[in-house]
């Protein structure tokens, strides 16, 4: 079992992107979403593949991949009708942060922190780099996990393994409806 788009319903959660809370809330799912607004496509007609191609997109733009990367993904996809250029991925990746200003918001100030952290030469430990932007939202994921497991003590023994979001359960299919309900 694992938790349905943990990345960026974590980042929702650092961000206060109500409307990624809303549309996770309400039982939608937040990559089909996405894709209808940025293509202008009718959620109800957005094939998995399409869904998948948008969750890797997502979570490259929330992990810092460039315009050109962007362009390459959404080329060799196989999914768009014809290639784009690197405007339209510019434009594209514009769209994504015009739905959810605080998330473009929250990395711009990842950005400028670590740009001082740099100007000022400070030595930490942790690279500056906004390359590790989604440090916070793995922790949010992490403790979410926590907090899962501390509610699943009737089946601690049937845990195997536990992973990211995900967490791998040796048990019937009855049980794992169960603590997939739990889950969600």
């Amino acid at each position: 079992l694992d938790i349905k788009s943990a990345e960026i319903m974590a980042l929702g959660y650092l961000t206060k992107e109500e409307t990624i809370l809303n549309i996770i809330g309400r039982g939608e799912d937040i990559y089909t979403y996405i894709f209808s607004k940025i293509f202008n496509k009718n959620p109800e007609h957005i094939p998995e593949s399409a869904r998948d191609l948008t969750k890797r997109m997502i979570n490259g733009i929330n992990l810092g991949l460039g315009i050109e990367k962007l362009r390459d993904m959404l080329n060799n996809s196989g999914i768009l009708k014809r290639s784009i250029t690197e405007l339209e991925a510019k434009e594209i990746k514009d769209k994504y942060y015009e739905l959810f200003p605080k998330v473009k918001e929250h990395f711009l100030n990842i950005r400028k922190a670590s740009k001082l952290m740099t100007d000022l030469e400070l030595e930490i430990d942790v690279e500056p780099s906004y390359k590790n932007q989604s440090f916070n939202q793995q922790n949010v994921i992490a403790t979410l996990m926590k907090c899962i497991l501390t509610f699943m003590t009737d089946y601690k023994h049937k845990i195997v393994n536990v992973v990211h979001d995900s967490i791998w359960f040796s048990c019937s299919s009855d049980e794992l409806k169960i603590l997939k309900d739990t889950m969600e």
